[in-house]
Order: structure tokens, then sequence, then C-alpha cells
């Protein structure tokens, strides 16, 4: 996978290990590999652009992450395709 980000995305781990959120939700993969890389027990649920400028590395992340939220239902059934879970928007567990 693509390197570990730290800085500034250290803040985060330092945050989340005084106090955890309940859930993570990330737009984007540098937000994505920072939530990821901030461990921590927070389920992640990501959302990538329709149009990714890197799908096998989104594909990659989106494996490493709880769900994924997709931006419209073209987009939802190709990552159910792929063995992806999924989530609709405004319903969370």
């Amino acid at each position: 996978m693509a390197e570990v980000l730290r800085p500034p995305f250290c803040d985060s781990c330092e945050r989340w290990a005084e106090r955890p959120p309940d859930i993570v939700h990330t737009l984007g993969i540098t937000a994505t590999m920072a939530a990821i890389n901030a461990g921590g027990s927070a389920p992640i649920v990501a959302t990538f652009d329709e149009s990714p400028a890197s799908s096998s590395l989104e594909q990659e992340l989106s494996r490493l992450v709880d769900a994924v939220i997709p931006l419209s239902r073209a987009e939802g059934e190709r990552w159910r395709s792929h063995g992806i879970s999924t989530m609709s928007a405004g319903v969370l567990p």
C-alpha cells in the first residue's frame, strides 16, 4: 500500500488515543489513509470520488475500511461486485 502518512495527520492519532470517535467518515484517498494510519477501534466508513484518480489504490483502501458510502447506485454496484461492503448515506448501524 502507499507509504504511511504521518505529519500533519499525527494530530488525529493523539486526539483519538485520548478520546476515540464512535465512527470515522473519510472523504477521499488522503483522508482514508490518514484514518487507517491513526489506528484505533472506531469503524471507518469511506467515500471516494466517482471518477477515481487511482482506482487500484481506492480498491486497496476499501478493503481496509469497514464500509464504503457510494455516491451513486452505479458506484455502489461496482463496489459490491468487488466484494466491498457499502452503506447508504444517512444509515449507520
